[in-house]
């Protein structure tokens, strides 16, 4: 299943120019880059949210979900993603993944969506935030959330893999240069608008709203992140900057109450990583 941790790597795991493993100069450039770009970034954001509710007294979203509500659903998503993976291993086994993940993701959102449906007390849209009551201004959260966190993910991983230099790429990196257009497309659609909607539904919307119930925002925020890092170890590098990357679009959904900032936000960080990766790939 394609995930955004292996579109980190598209932008971290490149080699520099001369076929080496990340230098320390390149983490240094990056350190640099991640400051200029951070720190407007987040002097836009406070001026933008300063009149917001504070994070700290984020409402609690009623609901009566429970802990085997997502596991099932957890189960659903990834069990259907293996079992039509295998039904088309007669694709090859890239192609047999790629499509498996299509189909586990829809089911994903499909089955979250249904859930949310029948257990918050306001519904879908008012009870998890899933609506557009605000296009304009969680869209330009979303962009400036990017800018502050994307670089600081980005070091982050690069210094990872500076540190320990022979950690493998995954296979479905080298694939989405690999593959044919029909099948790139396949891809890019699975990591741009499929994964996004999909796993920020379930993560934010469904797992964190759950953790609201018997934590505080900040609690609620980090315990998602982990388990949303820990999803994606078959990308080892990534798993901590991705539980980073999970606190940023955690902290979008509490403060706005609604799910289009972290979706939208989600939606450019990957892709912008596969944009990367394909032009890495065509350099």
């Amino acid at each position: 299943m394609l995930s955004n941790a292996l579109l980190t790597l598209a932008q971290t795991a490149p080699t520099s120019g001369s076929g080496e493993t990340v230098q320390a100069a390149d983490v240094l450039h990056m350190l640099a880059v991640s400051v200029a770009l951070a720190l407007p970034s987040l002097w836009l954001l406070h001026r933008l949210t300063r009149r917001d509710h504070r994070i700290n007294a984020a409402p609690m979203r009623g609901s009566t979900l429970t802990p085997m509500h997502l596991l099932v659903v957890f189960a659903l998503w990834q069990g259907s993603t293996v079992l039509v993976a295998q039904s088309l291993m007669f694709l090859g086994n890239a192609q047999a993944s790629i499509a498996a993940g299509i189909v586990g993701q829809v089911l994903l959102i499909a089955s979250a969506v249904w859930l949310g449906a029948k257990t918050f007390d306001l519904g879908v849209r008012q009870g998890m935030g899933l609506d557009a009551r605000k296009p304009a201004k969680d869209t330009l959260k979303a962009v400036l959330l990017y800018f502050l966190a994307a670089p600081v993910v980005t070091l982050l991983s690069m210094t990872i893999r500076w540190l320990v230099p022979n950690l493998e790429i995954h296979e479905m990196l080298r694939q989405i240069v690999l593959q044919p257009v029909a099948w790139k497309v396949a891809i890019a659609f699975s990591a741009v608008v499929a994964a996004p909607l999909a796993e920020e539904i379930f993560f934010r919307g469904l797992l964190q709203s759950m953790l609201r119930k018997h934590m505080a925002p900040w609690p609620a925020i980090i315990v998602t992140s982990v388990v949303f890092g820990l999803i994606h170890l078959s990308v080892p590098d990534s798993v901590i900057p991705l539980m980073l990357f999970g606190a940023a679009l955690g902290w979008a959904y509490e403060n706005t109450g609604r799910l289009l900032t972290p979706i939208l936000l989600h939606m450019v960080f990957n892709g912008v990583s596969v944009s990367a990766a394909l032009m890495s790939g065509n350099g």
